[in-house]
């Protein structure tokens, strides 16, 4: 049994050695929670209240798209969530952390 479990375990190391690294990667304004791809773009939607958006060939950064903070039940201002990205035509839908946990809808053009 333990000859059957070390050969499975020296097969399981060898299929891992081709595992590549990653070619590309990308830093973003904080936690990422969405992510989408549309016209060579990488939308990138935060916990930290901003939308990264970054050119797919030349891996650099070309807009960030701020969202305004909220207060919290505490009183706080705080980073507004953004749960969700949609693009439609030329316009971005951002869905994001309201006052009061409720949700905002942020047309962006």
């Amino acid at each position: 049994m333990k000859l059957l479990i070390s050969i499975f375990l020296l097969s399981i190391t060898l299929f891992a050695s081709n595992i590549q690294k990653p070619t590309v990667s990308y830093t973003a304004s904080g936690a990422v929670v969405d992510l989408i791809i549309n016209d060579d773009k990488l939308y990138a939607s935060t916990n930290a209240s901003i939308v990264d958006v970054f050119n797919i060939k030349t891996h650099k950064l070309i807009d960030k798209i701020k969202v305004s903070k909220i207060t919290n039940f505490l009183g706080e201002i705080t980073d507004s969530r953004i749960y969700s990205i949609d693009i439609i035509g030329k316009e971005i839908l951002i869905l994001s952390l309201g006052k009061g946990g409720a949700r905002r809808i942020h047309l962006y053009k």
